[in-house]
């Protein structure tokens, strides 16, 4: 399976926890590629915030969503609520009616919409190492949304 890692990476705790999903997705035997937009969108090297650059990692991301088979997103996020990009990433994931695993480790309350999306909800990081991507059972996020 081909992983699209959706989440925030605008601070250090955001970046350990994407590096903490992304170790635990790399463990995974039904797992043979992980497309990680923080590490792979701007080859081409743009000055950051550019038009150009805009233009070329959102592309970079839908194509790299595109490849995937299934989309795993982080719904930790500094605030309060889930980062917008990577509700778009669900979002567009649900319309192509690609499979949606989310992780929140702080077990924040999601928004109704972003619950609906997803299949398999978790609070444990070390459940993504030993998750079956090829037969991703449905357990979808239980708590009050907003």
């Amino acid at each position: 399976m081909k992983v699209y890692l959706a989440g925030p990476f605008f601070s250090q705790v955001q970046l350990d926890l994407l590096a903490q999903v992304h170790q635990a997705l790399q463990q995974n035997a039904t797992i043979e590629r992980i497309f990680s937009p923080k590490d792979e969108t701007n080859q081409a090297g743009l000055v950051e915030n550019s038009p150009e650059w805009q233009t070329l990692v959102f592309k970079e991301d839908i194509g790299f969503i595109d490849q995937a088979d299934v989309v795993v997103a982080i719904l930790d996020y500094d605030h309060s609520q889930t980062d917008p990009g990577t509700a778009m990433e669900i979002g567009y994931a649900f319309g192509k009616q690609m499979p949606v695993v989310a992780v929140a480790v702080n077990g924040p309350q999601i928004n109704l919409m972003l619950a609906g999306a997803t299949k398999f909800f978790t609070t444990t990081v070390n459940d993504l190492a030993k998750l079956d991507f090829n037969a991703i059972p449905d357990q979808p996020y239980v708590g009050d949304v907003f």
